[in-house]
């Protein structure tokens, strides 16, 4: 069995050590040391990263109490040298004695144990067994959490027997068989757990309670601890600072300005919309008055150029609302669009010609005999389709029209 110096120590970043054995994992090659300070990815907390020997050390796994060093290439030493990225490994202390907190002050506040927990890259959650979480529960867990931050209480890890285990008062107690390593927030909580942790509460930093989410009739929550926890308090601050120099106003006046300039823009595009519906009705008025005839049925054609799609959609349904009339519209942008309709109780089947017209479009285009609309690449060729079916139309040819 790998010794994992982790446990003794979490804060040493060296060491050497001897290969025992070598293997591949995943194609990749894979070293197995009498020692390590590398931590697998285990119990939700992500792997050490860093170096044995000058190779990189890209993943690390626990294989049946081994722990595998999965690197970059070939190593062919049987001594080496290795040291962890100390900035990846303090942050995972953070995030795990963080969390630890946490999930305590969630049983304690809500009563609400921890199902889960997830310690990853950018962000950390907490899947708690609660059907809801109020905005208030969440502040006052997140302000015993961080009382207890504050506190600088020591944190501990031993290791104890099946039985001594039943004699603390730890969360959750892993079915395995012992021993098993605890670890103690003092005067706080016990849990049964192999992760590295910072040796007090004052290390880990801010504690932070992000958004949640319902999950299998549970809540998830993310959360950031330390350096995450003041990393996105920056971003964050920095962007209110840029929206209320936007605003030439306080930075806790923002809310309510961008507040009630989205309620002005949603008042403006029902305005917006409103113009835009009636333009569209004239516009189709004078579409209608430029019509061709064609014996008993009027045929409206035009090609607009980079117009919004759903317009020349709503124009097509629009116009097809008169008696014996079919539509035949067309947009060039960075593609061609066809758009045709008929008025109900024609023979033209609309999705027919819109097949044919597509596909000299190089794409295609489908829908149903009253309405079809389509495109393809080929924009040049938009008004030689509608001109190709207007032809059809004119000749009264039934192969493209027939019901």
């Amino acid at each position: 069995m790998t010794k994992r110096l982790y446990f003794d120590d979490p804060y040493r970043t060296e060491f050497d050590a001897t290969v025992v054995r070598r293997l591949e994992v995943d194609g990749q090659p894979g070293l197995i040391l009498d020692e390590t300070c590398f931590y697998p990815t285990a119990g939700g907390q992500c792997c050490d990263k860093g170096l044995l020997n000058d190779v990189p050390v890209v993943d690390v796994c626990d294989m049946d109490g081994e722990i595998v060093h999965i690197t970059s290439r070939a190593l062919d030493a049987e001594r080496v040298h290795g040291t962890i990225v100390w900035e990846r490994r303090f942050d995972f202390m953070q995030q795990h004695s963080g969390q630890h907190v946490l999930s305590q002050s969630l049983i304690r506040v809500l009563d609400a144990d921890t199902v889960s927990a997830h310690l990853g890259e950018d962000n950390s959650t907490i899947e708690i067994r609660r059907e809801d979480l109020k905005e208030q529960e969440a502040r006052e867990a997140e302000d015993l959490a961080n009382r207890v931050v504050f506190e600088n209480r020591a944190v501990k890890t031993y290791f104890v027997s099946a039985d001594e285990v039943r004699k603390l008062p730890v969360r959750k107690i892993p079915a395995q068989e012992g021993p098993f390593r605890i670890v103690e927030v003092e005067g706080f909580d016990h849990s049964a757990c192999g992760g590295t942790h910072c040796r007090s509460t004052g290390e880990i930093g801010v504690i932070k309670i992000g958004r949640w989410e319902h999950i299998r009739g549970n809540v998830r929550l993310d959360f950031l601890c330390g350096h995450r926890a003041l990393e996105d308090y920056r971003s964050k601050s920095e962007t209110v600072e840029k929206l209320a120099d936007r605003y030439s106003a306080r930075a806790h006046d923002v809310l309510s300005l961008v507040t009630k300039q989205a309620e002005e823009n949603r008042d403006l595009r029902k305005t917006v919309k409103r113009l835009s519906d009636q333009a569209l009705v004239f516009e189709a008025h004078d579409l209608i008055s430029k019509a061709v005839s064609c014996g008993d049925i009027k045929v409206v054609r035009a090609v607009f150029d980079n117009r919004p799609f759903d317009e020349v959609r709503s124009l097509a349904t629009r116009i097809a609302d008169r008696d014996r009339t079919v539509v035949l519209l067309g947009n060039r942008g960075d593609k061609g669009q066809l758009a045709f309709s008929c008025s109900e109780g024609l023979s033209y089947r609309m999705d027919t010609l819109i097949a044919e017209a597509c596909a000299m479009l190089s794409g295609r285009g489908g829908g149903s005999p009253r309405f079809a609309f389509g495109g393809g690449p080929r924009a040049e060729k938009v008004d030689e389709a509608i001109e190709t079916v207007f032809e059809l139309i004119q000749k009264g040819q039934s192969d493209l029209s027939e019901v």
